[in-house]
């Protein structure tokens, strides 16, 4: 079983692609409130579940191309979650490994995937950011040793169109299927 995530609204996203993108998918899908709280409830419910592969996603709001993140950082940043809860400066981990890479595709798969996908719409990135796209990739892959999981940052849907998003958000998923 696969399983999508997105992540609800926070400060200017009053509508999130990525929450948008995880209801269209056509599969299992999960919410999660962008609080650290609920990233953490979230990470332990699909730990409990034991999906064969998750696909998280949340809005990168700069960016013009999807971005398939490589790793999770073993950091937490200085913004406050949208219940103004503040963990900047701390390890998710603190006796956890500085990253944890991404499990979703074979290693062998991963440089050619974004041509693959075509037309330049996805591109790979080495870093998840430090807010709370990072801490819950890197509390997934932390809580689902045995799953395939992966993170996508999605751009705002004036800077790609939400069909475009949800076609390569459908091959990730064929791929994974495929797998």
């Amino acid at each position: 079983m696969i399983v999508v995530t997105g992540f609800g609204p926070f400060g200017s996203v009053t509508e999130n692609p990525s929450e948008v993108l995880a209801r269209a998918s056509g599969v299992d899908f999960r919410i999660v409130p962008v609080t650290f709280r609920a990233a953490d409830e979230a990470a332990q419910a699909l730990k409990a579940q034991g999906p064969e592969a998750v696909l998280a996603m949340g809005v990168h709001g700069r960016a013009a191309k999807m971005r398939l993140e490589l790793f999770g950082r073993n950091v937490i940043g200085p913004t406050a979650d949208v219940d103004g809860v503040l963990r900047g400066g701390k390890l998710i981990w603190p006796r956890g490994p500085s990253s944890l890479g991404m499990t979703l595709l074979e290693p062998e798969d991963v440089l050619g995937f974004p041509r693959a996908i075509g037309e330049g719409r996805l591109v790979l990135s080495a870093s998840a950011g430090n807010y709370l796209c990072n801490y819950f990739y890197y509390q997934l892959l932390r809580a689902l040793p045995g799953a395939r999981v992966g993170f996508l940052h999605v751009p705002r849907f004036e800077r790609m169109a939400q069909e475009t998003q949800l076609a390569v958000v459908q091959k990730v998923i064929d791929r994974v299927a495929r797998s």
